[in-house]
């Protein structure tokens, strides 16, 4: 690890650099900014408190969870925060299962059950483009009525597709741009020269994680944290690659299975319709069972019949 260039940020994008930003529990400043930036509200947090990441399911055979990081606001509003750089198959669904089942957790039994329950958001942000159709990198879903008649504020979607927002640093309008242009790019900029250096990096929510995102002011104890955030990654991708290879192996061998059974069936048919063999010596010549070669004489009268 002593060789990544110092010149770079570590992308936001990792796990260290969401542990950094939206995980920290020390220092909340980025976090208390980001979130009403994200939800397109003027919303002043004072404190977040960070809850377990681990949930259990509602019945008894249900699937335990696991969210990136998730906390409650001061005035109690729940947030779920999830960083994806890959495997978007079924992110939807999961998201919407983390919606529900923070929401429903709340829910206490007897008359007054529903009526301190409160509202639960979603934050994702996705580094590709997973939503087709549109152009739209920011989108916000809710219940609502096919005219737009908003049924419930209580729980909501926020995805953030970064690949679309393509805003360079002098078209930034707004700080939710000055957030995602960061999300999307502080790692690709050369820091040494001070001139590739937006200026609303000065700003104190962004420049205090900045900073912890620097290779060459990096305290020791956050860059051995880094390391093992770089080594877990590692980690899994080997897994993953493992398990691609064992599934690319056991594809293979199927499709091989099949291909052979096809050309075996094919020279029993053959070999039925020229009725010069019974159905042992057939058998016995392509090296199948006596069934097999029975199923396949029997198909070929039903379909004659």
């Amino acid at each position: 690890m002593d060789k990544l260039p110092t010149n770079r940020l570590i992308s936001l994008l990792t796990d260290y650099g969401f542990k950094i930003t939206f995980a920290n529990e020390k220092n909340q400043v980025f976090l208390r900014k980001a979130i009403p930036l994200l939800i397109k509200s003027p919303l002043e947090i004072k404190n977040v408190k960070h809850l377990p990441t681990e949930f259990e399911g509602i019945v008894e055979d249900a699937r335990k969870g696991f969210y990136d990081t998730v906390c409650q606001t001061d005035k109690g509003t729940f947030f779920i925060i999830e960083m994806q750089v890959g495997n978007y198959k079924y992110l939807l669904e999961r998201l919407l299962f983390y919606i529900s089942q923070l929401y429903v957790s709340q829910i206490n039994k007897g008359k007054k059950g529903f009526a301190k329950v409160e509202p639960v958001y979603c934050i994702c942000i996705v580094k590709d483009a997973i939503l087709e159709n549109t152009e739209e990198y920011y989108h916000r879903f809710r219940f609502h009525s096919e005219n737009g008649r908003v049924l419930t504020d209580k729980m909501q979607l926020i995805l953030v597709e970064l690949e679309k927002f393509t805003k360079l640093a002098d078209e930034i309008e707004s700080e939710l741009d000055e957030l995602l242009f960061t999300m999307k790019n502080a790692h690709t900029i050369d820091i040494s020269n001070t001139m590739n250096i937006p200026p609303f990096w000065r700003k104190e929510w962004l420049q205090g994680v900045l900073n912890e995102l620097n290779l060459s002011t990096m305290s020791a104890q956050n860059r051995a944290l880094f390391n093992i955030s770089v080594a877990r990654v590692i980690a899994i991708n080997e897994e993953w690659e493992r398990e691609t290879k064992a599934l690319e192996r056991k594809v293979k061998r199927k499709v091989t299975r099949e291909v052979t059974r096809e050309v075996t069936a094919d020279i029993v048919k053959k070999l039925l319709s020229a009725g010069k063999l019974s159905v042992e010596e057939i058998a016995e010549t392509v090296s199948v069972e006596i069934d097999f070669v029975l199923k396949i004489q029997t198909e070929i009268n039903e379909k004659n019949s």
